[in-house]
């Protein structure tokens, strides 16, 4: 009888240490589910990452303010509208400033499908031009998603802008920036501390006839790949003050024309400068009345006394 109680509670003993680690087993199942369904691979976070980046990068908002003295139907360019400047070659796939040899890396950076347009807070339909029904100062801003890789010609003609600010801009991959703010005659103030020029090759006319632009600090531009500087000032009549500090011109080849026409410049400090592979100088200050100053190095003296017969310099 005794033998038989202690058979049935050895059984019973089994049972229950089966259960209890049946339990266990299925606990750290569940557990293990429960994580695995929160864990997230490396390669899903690494993918995660990159596309919040990209987007990061991708996004460009840019604020215009433009002053009305009065309402008329006049269309005002807030924006370049390059169907209008570039002609395509078909037999070389290139694109080309009309009547200009060189060819162009040309990007629609800003369409109806990809950018935002807000009149004095008013979101709007996309257009390169507006008609603007506000007496005073008008507010524009743009928010666009675009892979920037050439901001050639972007505000090209856009001469009732006042002020351009660049509250979010990537141009860490743009190779090109020639006639980016041509012909804004009225623009009166520009930061550009934002900007990478690691990358640009190009800053032919950059700020071309900005003749109302007085002072300009570029000492944050990285110059180093540069090889065209030609017309990159020309016409800024109100151009007093300019930082060219960081400048290296190691690789340009044509500063033709660069200051032409500065009349408001009295002294200028190109010390940075090295101009051992530029090839044309020609009309680098020509009718810059008021010029009496040039400061370089003095291992610049001799090209520059050749190539643009200039005396008022300083080493």
């Amino acid at each position: 009888m005794e033998s038989n109680t202690n058979k049935n509670s050895n059984t019973q003993n089994k049972n229950n240490k089966e259960q209890h680690d049946n339990f266990n087993a299925d606990n750290q199942k569940n557990n293990q589910k429960e994580k695995n369904k929160n864990k997230i691979s490396d390669t899903q976070q690494i993918k995660i990452i990159n596309k919040n980046e990209k987007e990061e990068d991708d996004e460009i908002i840019i604020e215009l303010q433009i002053y009305r003295k009065k309402v008329d139907n006049k269309e005002i360019n807030i924006l370049c509208d390059k169907t209008k400047l570039i002609e395509y070659n078909k037999e070389n796939k290139e694109f080309y400033i009309k009547n200009n040899i060189e060819p162009l890396k040309i990007f629609d950076y800003f369409n109806k499908d990809n950018t935002k347009l807000y009149l004095n807070n008013k979101k709007i339909s996309f257009k390169y031009k507006l008609k603007l029904d506000k007496i005073g100062m008008n507010n524009i801003k743009i928010i666009s998603k675009s892979k920037l890789l050439s901001l050639f010609s972007m505000f090209y003609h856009c001469k009732d802008i006042k002020k351009i600010k660049f509250l979010k801009i990537n141009t860490n991959n743009v190779t090109n920036m020639s006639y980016m703010f041509n012909e804004c005659q009225n623009l009166l103030n520009l930061d550009l501390s934002s900007f990478n020029t690691n990358n640009v090759n190009h800053m032919r006319g950059m700020f071309s006839n900005c003749k109302n632009l007085s002072n300009l600090d570029l000492s944050s531009f990285n110059t180093n790949n540069v090889t065209d500087m030609s017309y990159m000032f020309s016409v800024c009549n109100n151009l007093s003050n300019i930082d060219l500090s960081s400048f290296n011109t190691k690789n340009v080849t044509n500063m033709s024309f660069m200051f032409f026409l500065c009349n408001n410049l009295s002294n200028i400090d190109l010390s940075s400068f090295n101009t051992n592979n530029v090839t044309n100088m020609s009309w680098m200050f020509s009718d810059c009345k008021n010029l009496n100053k040039v400061i370089i190095n003095k291992l610049n003296i001799k090209k520059f006394k050749e190539e643009i017969n200039i005396t008022i310099l300083k080493i």
